[in-house]
């Protein structure tokens, strides 16, 4: 029988054992840890297992049952009858505990989330231009499917000895090296790349091995809040820099810091891409102040028209650049395998610092199952697919909304990417106004407002429109309603 009674803090606590064992059941029913309806052990099994005399079980039976919390039926057993309140007993004092000041700097920091919470949500009646979700209407199942299976029969029978890889499968570390050749022109070694659980975890490990407290770090404004947030957790100051038409705004003299984070290929959330002087520039700003670069390439592969310049990681001879990619947006959002590639300097301390948080590597399943999915050209092929898929759903939902929109965002165009960033044109109440009513009826954006870093209260609004995910349909369906809502409420009437 399962019936679990703390009786040994009792002991402790009171003189006889039938009063110890009294009050540890009393407690446990009246706190409703042992619910009504329960069957106790009968007092011969009782006392057998707390090592107590049977009459001493009796003699509590008959208090409790005297009392009303236990009732006896002879050929039956002893049942609880009394419904407990089902709240845990206060305790004598209580007392603060002491946390790290890495854990005070990381409990103020606001939880990023981008849920939708209305009735919506749980009909699945509503559409939401959300950023960085794939189309999984086209993804090749099967095919994903039989690679991972694959991985499952192969390492049935055998122990997968990959698991004590911290730094992750190395057939997957070869065939990322391999792609990122072919694809970004990025030369690199299995041993300077890294899998990580997503970007974020990337950008976190980054943080806590390059930055001390009161370190200012160059970031992007606006830029993406994980960042923010990682450089905050570890004591780190932002000092964020204006994104201006072709990239962040350069202010290199008075860069007083030795790292910086950007987002180059397409600065998130606004698109830009930085031009190749700026590069250039920066490059050697590092250079000469022995600084790292952190170039986060979250989404660039799916490039509609033009040559994409190339990443910063091409153009840097000196091995101060830190390249992260991601899997999450080309595959699927669950699949949490990311990559970094490092300087060769930083690749033990890194390794050390994963270990630390992964003495064994995870999802190894997963990661065998991607190498073989993309050694068989399965990755390439899904890649170029999505991206013509991707293109049409581009230029629609473009198109769209500098048609109904145009008078309330002014939209930045981009070559590549999931998403459309704009920029209010209205005043701040309207935009909440529109918000609330655009909620209301089921159709949401991702509102990009809080990842502009300026220090003054009043910021511009802004919105980043993901289509990805959308069908052109939805696309349709969403931006109108948003006009006509707009148009309802006369928003646009005396701007």
């Amino acid at each position: 029988m399962d019936f679990h009674i703390p009786l040994n803090r009792y002991l402790q606590k009171y003189r006889y054992k039938y009063a110890a064992l009294y009050h540890a059941i009393h407690d446990e029913i009246v706190t409703g840890k042992l619910k009504k309806g329960i069957k106790l052990p009968s007092t011969r099994q009782l006392a057998n297992n707390y090592e107590i005399s049977r009459g001493i079980v009796n003699q509590v039976y008959e208090m409790l049952t005297a009392e009303g919390y236990l009732s006896s039926e002879v050929g039956k057993g002893t049942f609880i009858i009394y419904e407990g309140t089902q709240k845990e007993l206060q305790p004598s004092h209580t007392y603060k505990i002491r946390i790290s000041d890495w854990a005070q700097r990381l409990s103020k920091l606001k939880a990023h989330s981008d849920s939708v919470t209305s009735a919506y949500e749980k009909e699945k009646k509503y559409i939401h231009f959300k950023v960085g979700s794939p189309d999984l209407s086209d993804f090749p199942f099967k095919t994903w499917h039989r690679c991972l299976y694959a991985q499952i029969r192969e390492t049935a029978a055998q122990s997968i000895h990959d698991m004590n890889h911290t730094e992750g499968y190395l057939p997957l570390r070869k065939s990322i090296s391999h792609h990122l050749l072919k694809t970004r022109g990025i030369q690199s070694t299995p041993e300077e790349i890294i899998i990580v659980n997503g970007s974020m975890q990337a950008i976190a490990l980054c943080s806590q091995l390059l930055i001390n407290p009161e370190d200012k770090v160059i970031v992007e404004n606006p830029c993406y809040k994980g960042i923010h947030q990682a450089i905050k957790a570890v004591g780190g100051i932002s000092i964020p820099m204006n994104v201006e038409k072709d990239g962040i705004q350069l202010q290199i003299n008075n860069w007083e810091s030795k790292l910086v984070f950007l987002t180059p290929s397409r600065q998130y959330p606004t698109g830009v891409v930085l031009n190749l002087s700026k590069r250039q520039k920066i490059l050697e700003w590092a250079q000469k102040n022995n600084a790292l670069i952190i170039e986060d390439d979250y989404d660039s592969e799916f490039r509609f028209r033009g040559r994409p310049i190339e990443p910063l990681k091409v153009l840097d001879h000196q091995d101060r650049v830190i390249y992260i990619g991601t899997f999450s947006k080309t595959m699927k959002t669950e699949l949490r395998i990311g990559y970094v590639v490092l300087p060769k300097q930083l690749v033990q301390l890194f390794h050390h610092s994963k270990q630390l948080y992964e003495p064994y590597a995870t999802g190894i399943l997963e990661q065998r199952a991607l190498s073989s999915f993309i050694n068989q050209g399965n990755y390439e092929r899904h890649l170029r697919k999505m991206t013509r898929l991707y293109q049409s759903k581009h230029l629609m939902c473009l198109n769209m909304l500098k048609s109904k929109l145009s008078h309330l965002f002014m939209f930045n165009e981009s070559d590549a990417g999931l998403h459309i960033y704009g920029k209010w044109l209205l005043s701040s109440e309207k935009y909440d106004i529109l918000k609330q009513k655009c909620g209301e009826k089921g159709v949401y954006w991702t509102d990009s407002t809080n990842m502009d870093l300026s220090s003054h209260s009043h910021k511009q609004r802004t919105a980043c429109f993901g289509f990805s995910h959308l069908s052109i349909e939805d696309i349709k369906i969403g931006i109108n309603l948003i006009a006509s809502i707009e148009e309802t409420h006369h928003l646009f009437d005396h701007a």
